[in-house]
């Protein structure tokens, strides 16, 4: 079992892997702390800032710039969804190598330095299958862990769809 284990350094700043990036690995934090975070698509204010300036400049141009400035189309754009903060003694990758082969969130090294223990994921697999009991368990938080991850995304999405809405009515009022 030693044999499959593995240390690993990683500095300020560096990714131990990207979302959507094949879940090869899982690793336990020995030393240090990690970002956590999912890219989430939240709506994109429907107004153009250069024409709300020209509103501001000369409010009697307002009815000819209505139509476009305006619009209920909402475009989406790309945030990154902060998670969390893994510690010490903590696992990462594990739900992602257990339910599917990608992993669904990316991982940042936020201490000056941090040491993992990594180990392949068919070890990880082989290892956990020969404690059933252990193995039981370790689907089940990891299943757990991931609804909580798709809760606080959509959450997080129906907020900003939310305050965009919000915006753009005092936008409209200007």
């Amino acid at each position: 079992m030693i044999k499959h284990f593995k240390v690993i350094t990683r500095n300020r700043f560096t990714y131990l892997f990207h979302e959507n990036d094949r879940a090869s690995h899982v690793y336990i934090v020995k030393k240090g702390e990690f970002k956590i975070t999912k890219r989430i698509m939240v709506p994109k204010p429907s107004f153009e800032e250069e024409k709300l300036n020209e509103i501001y400049e000369a409010p009697i141009k307002a009815n000819r710039h209505n139509n476009h400035l305006f619009l209920r189309n909402t475009t989406l754009e790309t945030t990154n969804l902060s998670l969390g903060i893994i510690g010490q003694n903590n696992f990462i990758g594990i739900e992602d190598v257990c339910n599917g082969s990608m992993y669904s969130v990316s991982v940042q090294c936020i201490s000056q330095t941090a040491e993992l223990i990594s180990f392949p994921r068919d070890a990880f697999l082989n290892i956990a299958n020969i404690n059933s009991l252990a193995w039981g368990e370790i689907l089940k938080d990891s299943h757990e862990k991931a609804i909580k991850v798709n809760c606080h995304a959509r959450r997080s999405t129906k907020a900003a769809q939310f305050i965009t809405h919000r915006l753009d009515k005092v936008k409209s009022l200007i």
